[in-house]
């Protein structure tokens, strides 16, 4: 399976592609049974939100390149497979293993589109050096690539057995695989370390986290992982038979997930990444200052209630008192031992339930209150108005109005 071979520790058995050998003795007919069309439909689909991701101008912004890119990998690897399985590959026989080096693209591609989209673009020389390793991967393939198309084919035949694998190919190759395994690992760390540090962002900066979040792609994730671990149960206590079953259902998945990661891709909104803190900007402020900004920011509250404004971040309300964001956060830090997002999100949860009382005895659905108390969504609602009052809103909206 395409993307689970990001985590395999396996260095034969269950790092290559399903042979034609292999599908036929399990009854598949490997030219025009669902397998392999829904492999060839989900290679063209992706192919299509790549060129959406590059194309549509809503969703030209520099994050979503490393996603076109990540994905147009999968593409080619799901066509490659394709080729493979149906026979078309002999017709074309250059392009068989090409899709190898691509092993390398997956990890650093995704963690620049979470980088880029939660913290900023990266350098270019830093950027850079995330795809040296397709290089190291393209000199340890060099031996495959020089053989015959015979004998290539039937390295891949046997899932590159050892006993298979001639010349030096049978040390650059499991080079290879362990390379390709410790790169997926150590990504793998540094996405759920940018996921960490953006949901803390999010508590800081926001007021809201619909269309920010990102729970989609982390959730997928730990999908991997999922996926990742029964390949390698299924290594330790089924027989070769049963592991090519489940590597078929999991090549079906992969199909269908990366048509997902391509259409949530499309629909994330940009996120906004313009605050900056100075780490020394409160230091200089006495007890008398937190006093005055507070009332300042207790006034705003009151007088213009910008927390209505769904869209609300901590840089528009510095904006509004004239201050730094850092001096915000360190005023409701403070005096209400809350963060940025807890304490709006309080001041929208008191409007809400203000609307419900003065609404009575007459029946204003949930919908329309959250629109009048600033938030974003009923899912957003109900999470925080459970949070923050310990009982859920549908609760309190019923037994209220009965």
């Amino acid at each position: 399976m395409v993307l689970a071979r990001l985590f395999y520790f396996e260095l034969n058995t269950l790092y290559f592609e399903y042979t034609v050998k292999e599908i036929v003795n399990m009854g598949i007919d490997t030219t025009s049974n669902n397998f392999t069309i829904l492999l060839l439909v989900a290679s063209i689909l992706t192919t299509v939100l790549v060129l959406v991701l590059l194309l549509l101008p809503r969703c030209r912004f520099s994050a979503n390149h490393f996603l076109a890119l990540f994905l147009s990998a999968i593409a080619i690897t799901l066509f490659h497979q394709y080729l493979f399985v149906t026979g078309s590959i002999k017709h074309i026989a250059l392009l068989i293993g090409f899709n190898l080096p691509l092993e390398f693209i997956f990890p650093p591609a995704l963690y620049l589109y979470i980088r880029t989209m939660t913290s900023g673009p990266l350098p270019k020389k830093i950027l850079l050096l995330h795809f040296v390793p397709i290089l190291i991967g393209l000199i340890l393939l060099i031996p495959f690539y020089v053989l015959d198309y015979e004998t290539r084919f039937h390295i891949i035949q046997t899932n590159f057995d050892s006993g298979t694998l001639p010349g030096l190919l049978h040390t650059s190759f499991p080079i290879f695989v362990t390379a390709t395994s410790i790169q997926a690992i150590v990504y793998f760390f540094f996405y759920f370390k940018l996921f960490s540090a953006h949901a803390n962002n999010i508590t800081r900066l926001y007021s809201y986290r619909k269309s920010i979040s990102l729970f989609w792609l982390r959730n997928f994730l730990i999908v991997l992982i999922f996926i990742w671990l029964s390949l390698l149960l299924g290594s330790l206590f089924y027989q070769e038979k049963n592991i090519v079953n489940l590597e078929v259902w999991l090549y079906l998945f992969t199909a269908v997930v990366v048509v997902y990661i391509g259409v949530m891709g499309v629909l994330q909104s940009k996120i906004q990444n313009r605050i900056q803190f100075k780490a020394n900007a409160t230091n200089e402020l006495n007890t008398e200052d937190y006093i005055i900004l507070d009332k300042r920011l207790s006034t705003l509250m009151k007088t213009e209630r910008p927390y209505l404004n769904d869209n609300l971040d901590l840089v528009q309300l510095a904006d509004m008192l004239s201050i730094s964001p850092s001096l915000v956060t360190a005023v409701i830090e403070t005096h209400y031992h809350s963060t940025f997002f807890d304490f709006i999100n309080s001041l929208r949860i008191d409007t809400a339930r203000n609307i419900m009382i003065n609404s009575a005895p007459h029946y204003t659905p949930l919908r329309e209150i959250i629109k009048k108390s600033g938030f974003k969504s009923l899912t957003e609602f109900k999470h925080e108005y459970k949070k923050q009052t310990g009982e859920s809103a549908s609760h309190f909206e019923k037994t209220f109005y009965n």
